[in-house]
């Protein structure tokens, strides 16, 4: 596996897939006790639309940004295989945004 990330007490996992409308890139593991809330496309609308369009378009950007270094991570691996073995570590627990 390849670790991309930990995941601490209130931060958010899978917001690549609300803001790219694409699949998510890795799979997540629990290393702790973790309380996580799943986030309604509709819940994350509303919270995106309380934004200026400026911070919106620079999430978007950033993500694209993130997602496109994932890719290469996988691209540039030792093992093709890895892609599909890339995750997040769960810390903590999780906000919901409904």
């Amino acid at each position: 596996k390849v670790v991309l990330n930990v995941i601490s007490s209130g931060e958010a996992l899978g917001e690549f897939a609300f803001i790219t409308k694409k699949p998510r890139t890795a799979s997540a593991q629990a290393i702790t006790s973790v309380t996580a809330y799943r986030v309604s496309e509709e819940g994350y609308t509303k919270l995106m639309a309380g934004l200026p369009e400026w911070a919106q378009t620079m999430i978007t950007n950033l993500v694209q940004r993130l997602s496109d270094s994932t890719e290469l991570i996988r691209k540039y691996s030792q093992s093709n295989d890895l892609w599909n073995e890339t995750t997040s570590i769960l810390n903590g627990k999780k906000i919901d945004f409904d």
